[in-house]
């Protein structure tokens, strides 16, 4: 089992890293570039956006968040070397799903739902540029995860 949780882990952190490149650099520009505007109700590039967050997000996220809890569960009485990595791994991830639960996710509901409601311009603007920065941090963590990850698995348990 603590083979095949990693395995499991590194394919589903995988996927979550390169969903996360294609929403940074394809799906986020439609949106973040154009803030306050792009955040109007009926704005189908919002649209897409929030959908992406509803269908694919929060089935991603619950399934490495659960990946790397087990890993991490399974991981502890493996040797040493093995186990520091797979600590890593699995921190990494973990910290990155909290602040996507945390702060990502509730950022956009009241960005998106409420459609900046309550913000000036300069807020609403100044709000995206502050989620999108951290945005990239997260990314980071999550690649920090996978390369740990990737060395865990070439290491005996």
């Amino acid at each position: 089992m603590t083979r095949i949780t990693l395995w499991l882990f590194v394919i589903a952190i995988g996927m979550d890293f390169g969903a996360g490149v294609y929403e940074a650099r394809i799906v986020v520009p439609l949106w973040a570039n154009g803030v306050p505007d792009t955040l109007a109700a009926g704005n189908p590039f919002a649209r897409v956006a929030i959908d992406a967050g509803i269908h694919f997000w929060a089935y991603m996220t619950t399934t490495v968040a659960i990946l790397a809890a087990a890993t991490l569960v399974f991981g502890l009485r493996t040797s040493p070397q093995h186990r520091t990595w797979r600590i890593t791994a699995a921190t990494a991830e973990l910290c990155a799903v909290a602040m996507t639960l945390l702060y990502f996710r509730p950022t956009l509901v009241r960005l998106f739902m409420g459609h900046g409601a309550g913000l000036s311009d300069a807020a609403v603007a100044s709000t995206v540029r502050r989620w999108v920065m951290l945005s990239w941090v997260r990314m980071a963590l999550t690649f920090v995860a996978w390369c740990s990850a990737l060395r865990a698995m070439t290491l005996p348990v």
